[in-house]
């Protein structure tokens, strides 16, 4: 499901580059289920005249699978609701802000899928961190390795987990912390039961 949005990165190993500036995969156009990514039914084309004849360009699409290896998706960011207790891939797709604009009263729902973490005795355990940073140019900061400035979240989850099984990765951001204002959002994922890193993914949005 893929969808351009913002400027965005996309859920790459750590310390491979470059880094692409979209945000895809989990958005309309393109599924994951049981850890692989599901391309529906879309072909990339393009009308071009040439005299009077009209062509068509097809360009063939191949997806990564996750059953691979540990990866982490791309972001998918919303406005957070009240009522729903279970936050799955569903229910975020239907409230997807696919702008990345918020306003500035607005709490920001982040949700990745992390996926290939080694399980030890029915569970899985791993550390996250997030990492925002309010750019004047984020051409240029997606591109930067180190984010002088960044707020820094870290936290150390655990829960149950099965081979091939991909784990939920949510946090909600308060107007609190984002004020009005561009801004990138960096997720890093660490395997603890393989000491291991999984990958990360980073977005842009904006507050106004």
């Amino acid at each position: 499901m893929e969808r351009k949005q913002a400027a965005g990165e996309g859920a790459d190993p750590v310390g491979q580059a470059p880094q692409r500036l979209e945000h895809a995969r989990l958005v309309p156009g393109e599924d994951r289920a049981d850890g692989a990514a599901r391309h529906i039914d879309r072909q990339a084309g393009a009308h071009a005249r040439e005299g009077d004849t009209l062509g068509r360009q097809e360009l063939g699409l191949t997806l990564r699978s996750f059953h691979a290896g540990p990866a982490i998706s791309d972001l998918l960011l919303a406005k957070a609701w009240r009522g729903d207790t279970l936050i799955s891939r569903s229910a975020m797709l239907e409230h997807l802000q696919r702008g990345l604009t918020f306003a500035a009263e607005d709490t920001v729902r982040v949700y990745a899928e992390v996926y290939g973490l080694r399980v030890s005795a029915e569970r899985v355990s791993y550390h996250v961190t997030y990492r925002i940073l309010r750019s004047d140019d984020l051409q240029r900061d997606i591109a930067r390795e180190d984010w002088p400035g960044a707020i820094g979240l870290e936290f150390d989850r655990a829960s149950g987990g099965a081979e091939g099984r991909s784990v939920t990765e949510m946090l909600d951001l308060s107007p609190q912390q984002i004020p009005r204002g561009s801004y990138l959002l960096r997720v890093q994922v660490r395997d603890n039961a393989a000491a291991a890193q999984i990958g990360r993914a980073t977005v842009a949005f904006r507050v106004r």
